[in-house]
């Protein structure tokens, strides 16, 4: 496979994951700190306030009781700032901004159609990646291939297939964000921090409703940054979908069904993973089905060598 170059900058994996790192960055960490200082400026408040007020002889009962009810009432803003203030914030600010991006709501669920089509097709091989689809109308002058094979289709169909590592998303992660792997480990567990899989897995099940007002600061930041990523790769695209064939498993983006611009593929096994992009040259909405995808997914094969086309 070819090194120093990420396989992941097709539109399903977003080339530069600044965004992602800045946020993994500053809500990772506790905001102990923080909210310290302000539950300290509270609860000074709220004391010097009730003792200037009590220095005072002539005050009547009736002031002193409110004096000492606002006193109150500031300690437990202050508390309350103390242990929930960031997670109250990111609350709000997460479900407000993806009220309008209801594919970052959405969860993989199982397909629930696995026919395949039938129709006789061509055999496409990339990067060592064999598979078949139901179109027989390959341009076959056009295909150009780079970093990644774009493979045209005179009907207007093209397809976009890039190759990787099983880790290349976890270490373009860390690279991006500048953390260690221990640390990538302590935040988000073992088995995301060493498999692209695991970690796309645990991604698209995050939603902004998994964000709880109990939870600890430093798991609302991490929760957080997983949903600027999620939001990044699937670009309001309606379904995601578990997929599994032979030797390899991984995620459909996108529900042919509902006639998306985009459908990708994107399936893992222990050689390294392969990312399948369709979609129309002139970005109209797709008119292919979920069997003629099934047909990609059900044939796909992984050899060193490309057969010739």
């Amino acid at each position: 496979m070819t090194t120093g170059t990420c396989w992941r900058c097709s539109s399903l994996i977003p080339k530069n994951l600044t965004e992602f790192a800045d946020v993994l960055k500053l809500l990772s960490f506790s905001q102990a700190e923080e909210n310290d200082r302000a539950c300290a400026r509270a609860a000074s408040s709220a004391v010097d306030l009730a003792v200037d007020f009590r220095q005072q002889p002539n005050i009547k009962k009736r002031s002193l009781r409110g004096v000492v009810i606002g006193a109150v009432l500031i300690l437990c803003i202050g508390t309350y700032a103390w242990f929930f203030g960031f997670q109250t914030l990111m609350l709000i600010s997460v479900r407000w901004s993806y009220r309008n991006h209801p594919a970052v709501h959405a969860t993989p669920v199982p397909l629930t159609d696995n026919s395949v089509a039938p129709a006789q097709g061509s055999n496409i091989s990339c990067f060592g990646y064999q598979f078949e689809v139901p179109w027989q109308d390959v341009d076959s002058q056009n295909i150009q291939r780079k970093v990644m094979v774009l493979i045209p289709f005179r009907s207007g169909l093209t397809i976009l297939v890039g190759h990787g590592s099983t880790h290349d998303l976890v270490d373009t992660a860390m690279n991006s964000a500048k953390i260690s792997p221990e640390a990538l480990h302590a935040a988000y567990g073992d088995k995301a921090a060493q498999s692209d899989y695991e970690f796309l897995k645990l991604l698209l099940n995050a939603t902004p409703e998994s964000i709880k007002l109990l939870d600890s600061s430093g798991d609302v930041g991490r929760r957080a940054a997983l949903l600027v990523l999620k939001s990044l790769i699937l670009l309001g695209d309606p379904g995601i979908f578990d997929v599994e064939a032979n030797e390899f498993k991984g995620f459909q983006y996108g529900d042919p069904s509902k006639r998306p611009r985009r459908v990708g593929v994107v399936l893992y096994s222990a050689s390294g993973g392969v990312e399948i992009s369709i979609a129309r040259k002139d970005s109209t909405p797709l008119t292919i089905s979920q069997a003629d995808i099934n047909r990609i997914i059900r044939t796909v094969r992984y050899s060193p060598v490309d057969v010739p086309q």
